[in-house]
């Protein structure tokens, strides 16, 4: 079984160009199979999956990578300024 995701327009994140009309493809482990042109993609069949967002922009998760996990239970400023002096 495939999801198919159908994005008006597919930012991918890299060097890439933005991609209009795009399909991408993921197998059953999850993992991307395929990345094409909409009018080029395999047909789906009954056990797949379509996502339609033809209408969207779609680009990868963004995740917050910006964390202190060295601060303890500091809970100011002056607390961190505290911990980071000793």
């Amino acid at each position: 079984m495939t999801t198919y995701v159908r994005c008006g327009a597919l930012f991918t994140g890299d060097a890439t160009p933005l991609r209009r009309d795009a399909t991408i493809g993921f197998g059953d482990d999850g993992k991307i199979a395929l990345v094409c042109e909409t009018t080029n993609a395999p047909p789906a069949s009954l056990n797949d999956t379509v996502l339609d967002y033809s209408g969207l922009f779609v680009m990868p998760g963004l995740l917050d990578v910006h964390t202190h996990l060295a601060y303890g239970n500091a809970k100011s400023e002056e607390d961190i300024d505290l911990s980071c002096a000793s």
